[in-house]
């Protein structure tokens, strides 16, 4: 009843007490709660410049101010990866009320606990806040993301910058992400109560393929590198690719050292050359340090600059911007 207007409010009332219609037809006409209108129109009758819209102020719990403080320990809870489950917040709400001694429900008191109610109409008050199924972070992760380690990080790129004269077309981040070759099953329509529904796929079960992708600062990407879980390599594999694509094999489908020296040589669509270098930013996994990798970039101008460890979750731009879309 909070969303009806009060003009729509006052008119049905005015029709029930000065043209003599029933409550019942009245409510109906108007989709309003009959006993509602009920209400309203003895309300009217004993003062007619009474409001005729909920009251719902004398039934919070907290003010706007101490409503307004927990919605910011919330936050600020999130962003320090300790954010608060449903629970939590519903228990964080009744010891805030005991502890300041504001007047609650009874069933608060019973359970030590906020309603679930409370809880629903706490979050559309807040649209800012909304229940969501948080990633796994470790504590390495996210003690290593601060300012100071990000800002060394962009030091030692902006002096690179300088010192080679390159702009973002001459700028190539590289990453790798695991794909697997049978795709999630969509939703269907079925017989309900029916056991089993099936899908018709490719294979009911997939292996994983890693992808390795560059990509300049400007958006243009090198041909894709593709490691299969194979012993042999078949060029098959890469039937319907992008034309120019590298395909390598390992008995787990994962990048290696010996590898990734092939990644290295396939940055040659860059052009690259000691005239003509190029940044490469990529994370320091140990299958991309090898000295021989490290020694074949020297010497075709590939200048690499490995991200701050345990980051690439933030400053990784293609798992933000590519991979995680």
């Amino acid at each position: 009843m909070g969303q009806v207007p009060q003009t729509i409010m006052l008119k049905a009332v005015k029709e029930v007490n000065e043209d003599s219609k029933t409550i019942r037809k009245t409510a109906n006409d108007y989709g309003l709660s009959r006993s509602a209108l009920c209400r309203y129109v003895k309300k009217y009758k004993t003062n007619p410049d009474c409001s005729l819209t909920p009251n719902y102020k004398h039934s919070n719990v907290f003010t706007h101010e101490q409503e307004q403080m927990l919605v910011d320990y919330l936050q600020m809870a999130s962003k320090m990866f300790f954010g608060l489950t449903p629970i939590k917040t519903r228990q964080l709400a009744y010891e805030m009320a005991e502890r300041n001694g504001l007047k609650m429900p009874d069933q608060w008191k019973d359970k030590k606990l906020a309603e679930r109610t409370w809880l629903t109409n706490f979050l559309e008050r807040n649209p800012m806040l909304s229940i969501r199924s948080p990633e796994a972070t470790s504590l390495a992760r996210a003690s290593a993301f601060n300012r100071h380690t990000v800002k060394v990080f962009f030091d030692v790129l902006e002096v690179l910058i300088k010192k080679l004269g390159v702009t973002g077309a001459r700028i190539f981040n590289l990453d790798e992400s695991g794909f697997t070759t049978v795709q999630k099953v969509p939703k269907v329509i079925s017989v309900k109560g029916q056991k089993q529904v099936g899908q018709i796929t490719s294979r009911e079960r997939g292996e994983l393929v890693t992808l390795c992708a560059i990509v300049s600062a400007i958006g243009v990407a090198l041909p894709p590198v593709f490691v299969f879980p194979r012993k042999r390599y078949k060029d098959i594999f890469l039937t319907g690719a992008p034309e120019g694509s590298l395909g390598l094999v390992s008995d787990s489908g994962w990048m290696n050292g010996g590898l990734f020296r092939r990644v290295m040589e396939h940055v040659k669509y860059t052009n690259c050359s000691r005239d003509d270098p190029i940044i490469l930013s990529m994370d320091n996994h140990e299958s991309h340090l090898s000295v021989d990798m490290l020694q074949y970039a020297k010497d075709n101008g590939v200048h690499v600059i490995t991200l701050p460890p345990h980051t690439s979750h933030k400053t990784q731009p293609l798992d933000r911007s590519v991979f995680g879309p």
